[in-house]
């Protein structure tokens, strides 16, 4: 038994060795070739690329070395509740490396590197399932320290030329070793990737205040891009950054259509709007009531085909159910420049009959689309008179 043991340690450790050793010989071919390349170059006219094509292997080794920063700083990921939140926020179920771009949204992920964005790599999400991570393009001089972890590689950059011609301009090569404040950015860099994955996978908050100074572009792209507004903490930040664009806020992210093109309704907004309004903030549910009537009205057919008939109506029952129930429990909802009018007493008093009736009809269809104010709103809303309040 002890024998048995003994083997099975042996090679175990012996394995252990192998992996260890085929995994220095990967980062130190990568890290050569993008030493090579150098950090950035330019011409008489100006800066241009270095002509460095990041490519799978390039991922592969990235997310070997990620994956032990991250380790080496108290990252823990479960497989199962990393698929589940990638999922929610990305509306990916992918078992193999997938790329999504923070330009295009949730319904763009690509199983391939994209090299046409290259001009903002940041923008391109890595996620690696097997790894549970997630990070942005990066290269090996901007994570590790190269020079001391690889002396022997590092020698690559004594032998580059610096100074070459190309295409009849003269190109001058920086080298990585010459970035003057590279090792802050590696710095920043490894808390860019921990602080990252532990806030999304390990719900660590105490990562939220770092994150929403220092990768607010990441942070906000997750509400407005892939739609994740479970992180009430997060969706909070997103609409006080927005309250002065509450129009445009309103307008991209309450009513969307999901990948399969689909009405998506984002409950979480609707509900911190209602939630907020005061008498002193009052910009996003104005907002709401502006969105809702320019969608519902006939002549801007061509502009909101994007909802078809019973959409509309729908997006019509959620914001009414916001906005009027806020509307009876707030005087001050009836005294702005708009006049004295909540959603359903307007739409009753200007619409004919056959329209109203046609509203109600398929709200009663749709159960009131459970929504918990809407049947007693229709109720309010047929107790308008002709100047806008009820009788």
């Amino acid at each position: 038994m002890k024998i048995c043991l003994f083997i099975l340690v042996y090679f175990f450790t012996l394995s252990l060795f192998f992996s260890q050793g085929q995994e220095k010989v990967n980062i130190e071919k990568i890290l050569s070739k993008q030493l090579e390349y150098g950090a950035s170059a330019e011409n008489e006219v100006t800066d241009i690329p270095t002509g460095y094509i990041f490519t799978e292997e390039d991922v592969n080794v990235e997310s070997t070395v990620i994956r032990k920063i991250l380790d080496n700083n108290g990252y823990k990921a479960n497989q199962d509740e990393f698929n589940e939140k990638i999922t929610k926020i990305f509306g990916a179920k992918q078992i193999n490396p997938f790329y999504i771009n923070t330009l295009e949204g949730k319904c763009n992920i690509n199983t391939k590197l994209n090299h046409d964005i290259f001009d903002f790599p940041s923008a391109q999400i890595c996620v690696i399932p097997n790894k549970q991570i997630i990070f942005p393009i990066l290269l090996l001089p901007q994570l590790i320290d190269y020079q001391k972890d690889y002396p022997k590689t590092a020698l690559v950059e004594d032998k580059i030329n610096k100074s070459f011609v190309k295409d009849d301009y003269k190109i001058n090569l920086k080298l990585w070793r010459e970035v003057k404040d590279l090792s802050n950015q590696r710095r920043f860099n490894q808390q860019l990737l921990i602080s990252r994955n532990k806030y999304l996978f390990n719900d660590d908050q105490s990562q939220f205040a770092w994150l929403i100074s220092n990768d607010e572009y990441f942070m906000e792209s997750l509400v407005t891009t892939f739609g994740y507004t479970n992180d009430q903490k997060l969706l909070k930040w997103v609409m006080e950054k927005n309250y002065s664009k509450a129009g445009d806020f309103v307008k991209n992210n309450v009513f969307v259509k999901d990948c399969k093109g689909n009405l998506e309704i984002r409950e979480d907004i609707l509900k911190y709007i209602e939630e907020t309004t005061t008498e002193q903030k009052t910009d996003y549910i104005e907002a709401l009531y502006r969105y809702t009537y320019f969608l519902f009205n006939p002549y801007n057919d061509k502009e909101t085909s994007i909802f078809n008939e019973k959409e509309k109506y729908k997006i019509f029952a959620y914001a009414a159910n916001t906005y009027d129930q806020l509307f009876r429990k707030y005087s001050f909802l009836g005294t702005t420049n708009r006049g004295r009018w909540n959603m359903l007493g307007s739409y009753f008093y200007n619409s004919s009959e056959e329209d109203w009736e046609k509203l109600k009809k398929e709200f009663v269809l749709n159960n009131y689309y459970n929504l918990p104010h809407l049947k007693s709103l229709i109720e309010y809303a047929e107790e308008f008179d002709g100047v806008g309040s009820p009788d």
